[in-house]
C-alpha cells in the first residue's frame, strides 16, 4: 500500500470513530463551534470567513477528509505541520521492483505506460502498441471482434492483433511503412529499401513497373515478363490467346504443339503447317543450308547434307529432307522406327537385304557389312552378291555338283541354307538336302507324328504327354491342346466369323493358337500388289505362310516357310482384288509373331489423291496453305484445289527433288480456263497471280516421263485494291439465318480498328435495318481468335460503330441503314455468322 493510500485510510478511520462518538443529534454544538473557531494547525494565519463555520458545523462528506479530524479529534493522528508521517519503512518504496521493460516509467513504486509507445514491452497487462499511419504508437487492449479492427482487417483471437488485410483495399489494410498495391501490402520503397529488377520508386514510395522488362523480376507481385512487357498470370485457358491452354504452375500461355494461326505462336513465329517456325528476313537467319522463303519461312534445300539443312525436327535421310518415323509402318521394307526417328535394323533379323541400311546385306538372315566387293577379296572364294562363295562351277545336271545342286542357271549351287546339322537350329534342328527341317526320319517327331518331307505331322494317338508335340497333354489317349488367350483379333466376338481387314502398317504381338489358322484380308485396288512379313522365334513355334484368293484358300497364290522369316507376296495387278493372308504352324505351339504388310505398287499414290484419285478438276484433291509434297507418276496429272477470297495476291512456289526437263504448272479458274502458269526461277517454279473472284480455284500439275516429287508451298497478301474487292461483292446477311463462312486461303484485306495487325483472314457480309433497332452479332464456333466489327461504310474504318476481339457483339442500338460486318478469325474450322435484331 503507497504513503496515499495509508494516509486515506488513516483518516478514514479517525472519521468514522468521530462520528461514532456522536449522540443522537442533541447537543448543542458548543465544542464543535469553539473547535471550529480555534484555529487550526494546518490552515494559514488568517481569520475564516463565515462560510468556513458553517461548513464546520454540518460536516460534508465530499470535503477534505482532514477536515474531519476536526470533528473528533481524538481519532486523528497527531501531526505536526512540520513533519513527515510516522510510516514503517517497508510501506515506502522508493523504485519498482522488478524494473520497468520498455519505455514505462515507475511512478510511485508502479510502473506506467508512456503516452507514446514504440513497441508491446511498453504497455501493461498484456496490451500491445497499435502503431498508427503516422508512425505514432498507442497502447490498446487485444482485439475480441472484427470491429475492433481499423480498414478491412480482421481480428485474430489466438493472438489479439489486426494482422494486414489479404487482399488489402485502403491504406489502414495495411501496417506501417507499407502500401496496398495492387491489392496486396507492400513495403514503400526508398534508399533503404530498394525496388527488385527493373522496378522503379515512385514519388509515392510504391515500386513501380518499366515499359520494357527483361525479367519476372521487373514485374509487381506475381506478374511475369511476357514478350518484353509485364502481364498477369493466367489462371485458365481463356486467358490465353488463340489455341493456347494455361499452364497453371508458370502461369504461362505456352505455344500449343500444333498451330492453326500466326496468333498461336510467339512473337517473332509463324504458324507453318501445323507447327509454329522461326520468320526469317533473310538466307543469314536459316540454319545449315535452309534459305529465306517468299513467306518469311526458312526453306529445306532439295537435296541436305546434315539435319541442320532441314527444318523443325525432319532429318536428313539419303539426300533428302524426311519426317521422323513414328511408328515401324513408317519404315521399308523390315526397318524399325529407332527413339531417334530414323528407320534401323530390325532386331528380329531381314529377309533381304532391302531389310538392312545402307549398302549391308541380309546374310543369313541377319544385316551385316558385305563380305566382298571384288574377286580378290575372297581367298580362294568368288565375290557373288558381295558375298565370298565358292567360284561357281558350271553344271549340266546334279551330279555334277557332288553335295551341291545344279542351278537353272548352270552353276553349282548350295540348294538350301544348310550343310551341316549345326547350321539349323530351334524347331528345325536336322539339314535335310540343304535344307533346315523338323525331321529326316519318324524317330525325330513324337509318337503322335509322322515325318512327312522333313516336318512333323500330327496323326493323334498317345499313352503319355512325352508321346504329345509341344505343350500338349495327353487325355484318354488324345493329345489335347493347352488354353490359349490370343490376340486382339481373337477377341473379337465368336459369333462374327467376318475375316478381319489389314491396312498396310506393323502388327506386334499376335498369337498363333495351337490347331488355329489366322486369316486376314487384304483388298488391293488396281495397280498395287501386296508383300507380308512375318517375324517370330523359330524356337517357339514354326509358321507357314500363304497368300490365297479371298473366300477360297484352296487357291493358293504364294507359300512362305521360312526360319524365323517369312516373306510372301503377290506383283500388282491391273484389275482390283481381295487376298487373304493364312498363318499355320505346328502343332503343340502358340507362337508369337509380327506382321508386316506393304502395298506395291507400279507408281505409288501420294496421300492427297483420294479414293478416286485427281486426274480430272472434278476430283481434284482439296488442300489449303499449309506445303505439301505431290508425288507425280510419269505421265500422271494431278489436280489440288482451293478456295480464296477477291482480292488475293497468290504465289505458289514448287521445288522438285530433282532436275527435270517437263514439268508443267497451271492455276485454273473456275471454268477451267488457265490464268497463270510457273516460271522456272533457278531449281524452283514460281506461279503468282492476283484472284480477281470469291471462287475456288485448281493447280494442274503435269510430270514427264520420269516419276517426280514436288514440293509446293502457297503464300498469300493482300492485293493493292483488296478493300475494293472485298466490298464489291459482299453477301447478304439476313435476320436468324445462319451465314456460312467458307475456309478460304487466309488473307487480310480489311483491318478492325481493336485487331490492328493481326494479320488474320477475314469474311464481310452486309445487313439493313428499315428502322432503329437492337442487334446482336454471333459466330459460331468460337475459335478464340474472332474479331467482329461493325461498319456504317465497308471499307472506312472510321464509320466502325463495334469492335470487339470476341465472337458475340451486342447489343447495339443501330440507327436505321446499311452496315457491313466484317469477321476475322484463324478460318481452321468452319464457322457461321448470325445477326439477330429486337
Amino acid at each position: 500500500m503507497d504513503l496515499r493510500a495509508l494516509t486515506t485510510f488513516a483518516l478514514t478511520i479517525g472519521l468514522l470513530g468521530g462520528l461514532a462518538g456522536c449522540d443522537d443529534g442533541s447537543d448543542d454544538g458548543s465544542e464543535a463551534t469553539a473547535d471550529a473557531a480555534a484555529p487550526d494547525a494546518d490552515a494559514p494565519d488568517t481569520a475564516p470567513g463565515p462560510d468556513a463555520a458553517a461548513d464546520a458545523a454540518s460536516p460534508d462528506m465530499t470535503a477534505p477528509l482532514d477536515m474531519a479530524a476536526d470533528v473528533q479529534p481524538d481519532a486523528r493522528p497527531d501531526l505536526d505541520a512540520d513533519a513527515e508521517p510516522d510510516l514503517a519503512p517497508d510501506m515506502a518504496p522508493a523504485t519498482c521492483e522488478p524494473a520497468c521493460p520498455g519505455r514505462q516509467t515507475c511512478e510511485a513504486g508502479a510502473c506506467v505506460e508512456p503516452a507514446a509507445c514504440s513497441e508491446d514491452l511498453d504497455c501493461l497487462d498484456g496490451r500491445h502498441c497499435r502503431i498508427a499511419l503516422d508512425g505514432t504508437g498507442a497502447c490498446a487492449d487485444d482485439c475480441f471482434e472484427d470491429a475492433a479492427c481499423p480498414g478491412t482487417r480482421l481480428c485474430a483471437l489466438d493472438t489479439g492483433r489486426c494482422p494486414e488485410a489479404s487482399p488489402c483495399l485502403a491504406p489502414d489494410d495495411c501496417d506501417p511503412g507499407r502500401a496496398c498495391v495492387d491489392g496486396a501490402c507492400a513495403d514503400l520503397c526508398g534508399p533503404q529499401n530498394p525496388c527488385p529488377g527493373g522496378q522503379t520508386c515512385d514519388p509515392d514510395g510504391r515500386c513501380a513497373e518499366p515499359a520494357e522488362c527483361a525479367a519476372d523480376a521487373d514485374c509487381l507481385g506475381d506478374r511475369l515478363c511476357l514478350f518484353g512487357a509485364c502481364a498477369d498470370r493466367c489462371r485458365e485457358d481463356a486467358d490465353c490467346p488463340g489455341t493456347r491452354m494455361c499452364d497453371p504452375v508458370s502461369g504461362r500461355c505456352p505455344e500449343p504443339a500444333a498451330c492453326f494461326a500466326e496468333g498461336d505462336c510467339d512473337p517473332g513465329r509463324l504458324c507453318d503447317d501445323g507447327e509454329c517456325a522461326e520468320a526469317c528476313g533473310g538466307d543469314a537467319d536459316c540454319p545449315g543450308r535452309q534459305r529465306c522463303g517468299p513467306a518469311g519461312l526458312c526453306v529445306e534445300p532439295v537435296a541436305c547434307e546434315a539435319d541442320l539443312d532441314c527444318r523443325g525436327a525432319r532429318l536428313c535421310l539419303d539426300d533428302a529432307c524426311t519426317d521422323p518415323c513414328r511408328e515401324d509402318a513408317d519404315c521399308p521394307g523390315a526397318l524399325s522406327c529407332l527413339p531417334d526417328g530414323r528407320c534401323g535394323e530390325a532386331p528380329q533379323g531381314c529377309a533381304r537385304d532391302a531389310d538392312c541400311l545402307g549398302d549391308r546385306i541380309c546374310l543369313d538372315a541377319l544385316c551385316a557389312d558385305p563380305e566382298c566387293d571384288e574377286n580378290t577379296d575372297c581367298p580362294d572364294e568368288s565375290c557373288v552378291d558381295r558375298r565370298c562363295a565358292p567360284a561357281p562351277v558350271d553344271c549340266v545336271a546334279d551330279a555334277d555338283c557332288p553335295g551341291l545342286t545344279c542351278a537353272p542357271l548352270g552353276v553349282c549351287a548350295a540348294s538350301g541354307p544348310c550343310r551341316l546339322d549345326g547350321d539349323c537350329g530351334g524347331l528345325r534342328p536336322i539339314c535335310l538336302r540343304g535344307a533346315c527341317a523338323a525331321c529326316a526320319t519318324d524317330l525325330d517327331c513324337t509318337q503322335s507324328e509322322l515325318c512327312i518331307d522333313g516336318a512333323c505331322v500330327f496323326l493323334d494317338g498317345c499313352g503319355g504327354d512325352a508321346d504329345c508335340p509341344g505343350r500338349r497333354q495327353c487325355a484318354m489317349a488324345s493329345c489335347l491342346p493347352s488354353p490359349c488367350l490370343g490376340d486382339a483379333f481373337d477377341a473379337i466376338d465368336p459369333d462374327d466369323f467376318a475375316t478381319p481387314t489389314l491396312a498396310a502398317r506393323t502388327y506386334r504381338g499376335l498369337v498363333l493358337c495351337d490347331g488355329d489358322t489366322d486369316r486376314y484380308r487384304v483388298e488391293l485396288a488396281a495397280g498395287e500388289g501386296i508383300e507380308v512379313i512375318t517375324r517370330h522365334d523359330p524356337a517357339a513355334g514354326d509358321l507357314t505362310v500363304r497368300l490365297t484368293a479371298a473366300g477360297a484358300p484352296d487357291v493358293i497364290y504364294a507359300t512362305a516357310d521360312g526360319i524365323g522369316v517369312d516373306v510372301v507376296g503377290l506383283a500388282p495387278s491391273p484389275a482390283p482384288r481381295a487376298v487373304d493372308v493364312e498363318v499355320t504352324g505346328r502343332v503343340g505351339y502358340d507362337p508369337t509373331y509380327d506382321l508386316t504388310l506393304t502395298r506395291l505398287a507400279t507408281c505409288p499414290r501420294d496421300t492427297h489423291e483420294g479414293p478416286f484419285g485427281n486426274d480430272t478438276p472434278a476430283t481434284a484433291t482439296p488442300i489449303g496453305p499449309a506445303p505439301l509434297t505431290v508425288e507425280l507418276c510419269p505421265g500422271d496429272t494431278d489436280h489440288l484445289a482451293f478456295d480464296a477470297l477477291a482480292g488475293t495476291a497468290l504465289t505458289v512456289t514448287a521445288t522438285p527433288d530433282q532436275l527435270v526437263d517437263v514439268l508443267v504448272i497451271d492455276l485454273l479458274d473456275p471454268a477451267g480456263d488457265v490464268i497463270a502458269s510457273a516460271r522456272p526461277q533457278d531449281r524452283d517454279f514460281a506461279l503468282t497471280a492476283d484472284l480477281p473472284a470469291d471462287a475456288r480455284y485448281t493447280l494442274r500439275l503435269e510430270s514427264g516421263p520420269d516419276p517426280l516429287r514436288v514440293d509446293l508451298a502457297l503464300a498469300t497478301a493482300p492485293t493493292a485494291d483488296a478493300a475494293a474487292r472485298a466490298c464489291a461483292a459482299v453477301p447478304p446477311l439476313a435476320p436468324d439465318i445462319p451465314l456460312a463462312l467458307p475456309q478460304t486461303l487466309p488473307v487480310d484485306r480489311l483491318e478492325p480498328v481493336c485487331a490492328a495487325g493481326f494479320r488474320a483472314p477475314d469474311h464481310v457480309a452486309t445487313f439493313r435495318l428499315d428502322r432503329a433497332a437492337t442487334v446482336e452479332l454471333i459466330v459460331r464456333p468460337d475459335d478464340r481468335q474472332t474479331t467482329i466489327a461493325v461498319r456504317g461504310a465497308c471499307a472506312d474504318p472510321a464509320t466502325e460503330v463495334a469492335c470487339e476481339f470476341a465472337a458475340e457483339t451486342g447489343p447495339l442500338d443501330l440507327e436505321p441503314g446499311d452496315y457491313t460486318v466484317i469477321v476475322e478469325s484463324s478460318g481452321v474450322v468452319p464457322q457461321t455468322l448470325e445477326l439477330r435484331t429486337r
